[in-house]
């Protein structure tokens, strides 16, 4: 199947049905959208085709599905005496002297990948090496297509053997089958853009904070410290290593990003520790959004304690006239004024007005605090 087969809108075709595997195509996942009556169709189609799949890069509001009714494989199918081989011994020592001989048409290649397992990694490499450049975003497409999870650590062991994808249908190929939260790091790894990334996450779990530390020479990439992060299943000390090197006035939002995807308050607290200058600098638009990552008034309270003990004398009353107004109860509210009492009696008068409306039930017990 190839892209003329829908309407000739532009695609990038995987290895056809019916190949070494003799796979039937799997469920056909498709939208097809026409941008105006005259205009020119776009399409988003993702179909998994025995060994690959095929995506046509479009908009993904579209409406219109399309469904494959019918496929014809090939009579008979294809043999291979390496499939055969590597179905019959699954051998990865013995793999890279397989590949010797003729050279690696892309079904063939597709179906050893296929055929991976826990040894996909390295097979995939392999297998890149033995065919034509222009073949190996579909060996990559195979790749991601045996796992479930894990495809961004996945991709990033692949692109030292891929090569940049030779146009814009090419690597939307690849980055359609990765979650929507990785694409941006895909797309950063495809390009070679993102190599602090790649370096991480080609290293093991338990060894990635020593590889960040040796390769982290200069400033990330626009975006890469965030996608770092990730990378870690403790964010603490991946974070205090990219601090340093992102601008400084992206080092709060960096810390915010990290925030929020931590599950639980008491984690949001600890990534404060030891970042009181950072803390100190923060101007109140940014203190907010970082404060609004936390879930519980409790952990708000406590993370607006630990930035008004850093914070300059003249800007207490602001940060505490924001903190306020982040509670989400009146009895948290109270608390937050009883903690810093001389810091809520010099409040200005437009702060103080701000705290006062922002209190539903308790207007008096807070009025009664500010005089």
């Amino acid at each position: 199947m190839c892209s003329s087969d829908l309407a000739d809108l532009p695609g990038v075709c995987s290895p056809a049905p019916g190949g070494p595997l003799d796979v039937a195509p799997g469920p056909v996942h498709g939208v097809v959208w026409q941008e105006d009556e005259g205009g020119r169709g776009l399409a988003q189609v993702l179909i998994g085709i025995g060994t690959a799949g095929m995506l046509i890069p479009g908009n993904k509001t579209a409406t219109i599905y399309a469904d494959l009714t019918a496929w014809t494989p090939k009579i008979p199918a294809p043999r291979s005496e390496r499939v055969d081989w590597w179905k019959a011994h699954h051998d990865p020592i013995r793999f890279e002297s397989l590949l010797g001989g003729p050279p690696l048409d892309r079904e063939e290649a597709a179906a050893l990948v296929a055929l991976a397992g826990p040894d996909i990694v390295g097979s995939a490499n392999a297998v890149m090496r033995r065919v034509r450049a222009e073949d190996r975003v579909a060996i990559v497409r195979v790749a991601l297509g045996t796992r479930d999870d894990g495809r961004l650590e996945l991709l990033a062991h692949l692109v030292v053997s891929l090569g940049e994808p030779t146009s814009g249908e090419r690597l939307a190929s690849v980055l359609a089958l990765l979650p929507e939260d990785d694409q941006a790091a895909g797309r950063g790894l495809l390009t070679g853009e993102w190599r602090y990334l790649g370096d991480v996450l080609r290293a093991p779990e338990a060894e990635r904070e020593s590889a960040l530390e040796r390769v982290l020479t200069g400033p990330p990439a626009p975006g890469e410290a965030e996608a770092i992060v990730r990378a870690f299943e403790e964010p603490g000390p991946a974070l205090t290593l990219l601090l340093p090197k992102v601008a400084p006035g992206d080092r709060l939002p960096l810390l915010t990003d990290v925030s929020e995807r931590q599950s639980f308050d008491d984690q949001r607290l600890t990534l404060l520790d030891g970042r009181e200058d950072l803390l100190a600098q923060a101007d109140l638009a940014a203190i907010g959004r970082l404060v609004d990552t936390y879930t519980f008034d409790e952990g708000k309270r406590k993370a607006v304690d630990r930035i008004l003990a850093v914070t300059p004398g003249p800007k207490r009353g602001p940060v505490l006239r924001l903190g306020v107004e982040k509670m989400s109860f009146d009895d948290a509210r109270l608390e937050l004024l009883d903690a810093w009492p001389a810091e809520a009696h010099a409040l200005s008068k437009a702060d103080k007005q701000a705290v006062l409306g922002a209190f539903v039930f308790k207007e008096e017990e807070a009025r009664a605090r500010l005089r």
